[in-house]
Order: structure tokens, then C-alpha cells, then sequence
């Protein structure tokens, strides 16, 4: 608890553990400079302040989720029910925070996994396009052009049926590997389904070569021997390519159909080849 000048007069066991002041040390101090994190520490102020006036605050009697500051310098999320207590003619503030670390490291795994594919570790399909967006706005700020790769893995389906659907998933992984080691920090790479994975090649300052290049050193990678226990497998891709130039009204949509169009084109053409369009 808290009086209306932000002073703590009340601070029982729970806040101890959580915050590491003991109650002797935190009561007669400001709750501001105690637990709140110093970027919200004039907001918290200006609350108190309005509330003296006119007997108005937007935060009381909610549910809110804040940061809050440990007596070590950490942060946690935590969620506060603030309620106003009137007492003798005097308000005090009564703050029930709970930590809530566990529930948000849970939901930011749920969303990881939902954005990733399980197999790879790579994005997946659907955050493949908010991926694209962002990229393409980087690219209109910068005026740098960006590539869409499509990849689609050549002697994948003989691998799955002579060596088992184990062997197809290391093949995969090995994959996915390989592309995310032959690209730049500024890419990504990205698995669609099955055997086609998706490349966001950004500042590509040489344009098209640029892309064309990296295309066919991600080739020859991904034609190397794959040694998968005692057995080796030997695949190749069939790779499409296009770009997008920094103004363009392409959308990320058109971008993937135009690359997926290029990737066929290569496949029509007799595979383990790069096509643009």
C-alpha cells in the first residue's frame, strides 16, 4: 500500500520475495523510485497527481499488465489491480501485483511455435508474409532492392522412399542447415511444407547478379553428400527467383507466385538449375 504522496506504508511478505526489499527497507520510500522502471516512473507521477485533482484515475479498479523492477536492477512483468481505499478521510492505494513471468515466457513460446516450423527451427508459412512486408518496407526506406528465392529439394521423394521418412527429415534439417549457413545475417529463410523452403535475400545492392549468385552457391551447397548415419543421400533444388524493386506495387503475394512460377520453369527445364522471372 501507498499514500496519495506515493510513500509506502504497507509491505507485506509476498513483495519481499518478489522485489527483494524487505519491509523495512521499502516502507516510508517512494513506490516510484522503489519498484517502478525509471521510463514510466513521470507517468506513474502524473497518475497521483490527476487523482489528487480530480479524483480521476484511468488505472484503478484494472487488471493491467506493467514491468516492475527488482531491488538487483531486473525487470518482471507483472499484473496489478490498483484500488483507492478511503480511510479516516484519507485515500491510500492498495496494489495487488502478481508476477506473471511464467505465463508470458509460456505464451512467447506459443507464439514462436506457432510461427515456426517444429522439424527445422526455420519460420514457416505463416509468418512467411508479415517477414516479406517488413522486408519490403526496409527496401523502400533504404532504396535497396530485395530477391524472393522459391526452393523445391530435387530427389527428395527417392530419399523418403529408400531410406524412410527418417532419413527424409535429416535431409531436411541438413537442408535447412546449409541454407541458413549460406546466407547473410540480413536474410531469411524460411520452410514453406514438405521440401520447399523460401529465401528473403535483402540488400542486394548489385541487384539481380547479386541474388543469382548467392542462388547458385546455395546450389552447390545443398548438392553436397548427406551423411546420414551409415547411409549417404544426394539431393539437389530446383531454385526460382525474382525481384523486387524499392517502389514497385509488387505485393509479397505476387513476389512468392512469381518465384514459385520461376521454380518450375527450372524444374520444366531439367532441375538443379536457378530460373529468374
Amino acid at each position: 500500500m501507498h499514500d496519495q504522496a506515493g510513500v509506502i506504508i504497507e509491505w507485506n511478505h509476498q513483495a519481499e520475495q518478489t522485489f527483494g526489499w524487505s519491509a523495512s527497507e521499502a516502507i516510508g520510500c517512494a513506490l516510484d523510485e522503489l519498484i517502478i522502471p525509471l521510463e514510466m516512473r513521470e507517468a506513474h507521477r502524473a497518475g497521483i497527481k490527476r487523482y489528487k485533482a480530480s479524483g480521476e484515475h484511468k488505472v484503478l479498479n484494472q487488471r493491467l499488465e506493467l514491468l516492475a523492477l527488482r531491488r538487483d536492477g531486473s525487470v518482471l512483468p507483472a499484473e496489478v489491480r490498483i484500488r483507492a481505499l478511503h480511510i479516516e478521510g484519507h485515500v491510500i492505494f492498495s496494489a495487488f501485483l502478481h508476477d506473471i513471468t511464467e505465463r508470458k515466457q509460456a505464451e512467447l513460446k506459443r507464439e514462436h511455435e506457432a510461427g515456426h516450423d517444429a522439424l527445422t527451427g526455420l519460420p514457416n508459412r505463416r509468418t512467411l508474409f508479415e517477414l516479406i512486408t517488413q522486408a519490403i518496407a526496409r527496401a523502400n526506406r533504404q532504396r535497396i532492392p530485395l530477391a524472393i528465392v522459391f526452393l523445391d529439394l530435387d530427389g527428395f521423394k527417392a530419399v523418403n522412399d529408400t531410406q524412410g521418412h527418417e532419413a527424409g527429415d535429416a535431409v531436411l534439417c541438413a537442408v535447412a542447415q546449409r541454407l541458413r549457413q549460406s546466407v547473410r545475417d540480413t536474410d531469411t529463410v524460411v520452410r514453406l511444407a514438405g521440401d520447399e523452403f523460401t529465401l528473403i535475400l535483402e540488400f542486394l545492392g548489385g541487384g539481380i547478379q547479386d541474388a543469382w549468385q548467392l542462388a547458385e552457391k546455395l546450389l552447390l551447397r545443398i548438392q553436397e553428400p548427406i551423411f546420414i548415419g551409415e547411409n549417404t543421400a544426394h539431393v539437389s533444388a530446383s531454385i526460382g527467383l525474382t525481384l523486387y524493386l524499392p517502389g514497385s506495387e509488387t505485393t509479397p503475394n505476387q513476389l512468392v507466385s512469381t518465384a514459385d512460377a520461376a521454380m518450375y520453369e527450372a524444374k520444366r527445364a531439367g532441375k538443379s538449375r536457378v530460373c529468374v522471372q
